[in-house]
């Protein structure tokens, strides 16, 4: 099971963690999160520090994921 613990980009102190687990329910998640915020996917990976294609593998629930 992989926890996602996202925060909020818009208050730094609210944090929710949500449990995923597979890769394409990591990838609805993270969706349903960016939506909420409306950000575009580049802006999402300039915020995490990674390309928008990765975002889009994630979101499609394709290739691995590592996290650091």
């Amino acid at each position: 099971m992989i926890i996602v613990h996202a925060q909020d980009v818009c208050a730094s102190d609210m944090t929710m963690d949500f449990p995923a687990l597979t890769t394409t329910q990591l990838g609805d998640i993270l969706r349903g999160f960016r939506s909420r915020r409306q950000l575009t996917q580049a802006q999402l990976a300039r915020l995490v520090g990674t390309d928008q294609a990765s975002i889009s593998r994630i979101e499609a629930g394709k290739g691995q994921i590592t996290v650091a």
